[in-house]
């Protein structure tokens, strides 16, 4: 019979042992006021090297006149005659001076491309990474493509890693 610690985090299947490992993480974390609302920015700092970013907002909902004779309009979510909370976006950036490494540094951009079907390809199910580098900021302006898992890498080409490949850091959309 199988025993199965409730402690363990992970059991590895082929040789019943237990492998537990405890995430840490350092959050910093600021509060700003702006207008109406209350944003929480949370920076997330892990053992691994990995950083998220979080925010998360509340307040008191933006109103709007609204003519009540017209009837509701597409643009908002009526609340009361002649008042509506209009529909809106936030978006949030930020500039990270990255250095890996030293300086130096290159952005690489992956993305996961088909491969045409054809003596190469048979079935047509095989895909591979193509990765491109970005010279300029001008060049490095993009928009997200989900359907090719497009993401990007900051890489020191001076410094290479154990399997002499650049050192990195990958920045994924999330």
């Amino acid at each position: 019979t199988k025993k199965i610690s409730a402690s363990c985090g992970n059991t590895d299947f082929r040789t019943e042992e237990c492998e537990l490992r405890r995430s840490r993480r350092l959050v910093v974390s600021f509060l700003a006021t702006v207008g109406n609302y209350e944003y929480a920015f949370y920076w997330h700092l892990y053992q691994d090297g990995t950083i998220e970013y979080e925010v998360k907002l509340t307040g008191i909902l933006t109103t709007a006149a609204v003519d009540p004779s017209k009837g509701e309009t597409k643009y908002g979510t009526h609340y009361g005659a002649g008042l509506y909370a209009p529909i809106h976006q936030h978006f949030f950036c930020m500039r990270l001076d990255m250095e890996v490494d030293g300086p130096g540094n290159t952005v690489v951009e992956c993305e996961t491309v088909a491969e045409p079907e054809g003596p190469e390809n048979p079935f047509g199910n095989a895909f591979y990474a193509k990765y491109t580098p970005l010279k300029t900021e001008k060049e490095a302006q993009r928009m997200l493509s989900p359907l090719t898992g497009r993401y990007w890498t900051v890489t020191n080409p001076h410094s290479l890693n154990r399997m002499q490949k650049p050192v990195g850091y990958k920045l994924m959309p999330g």
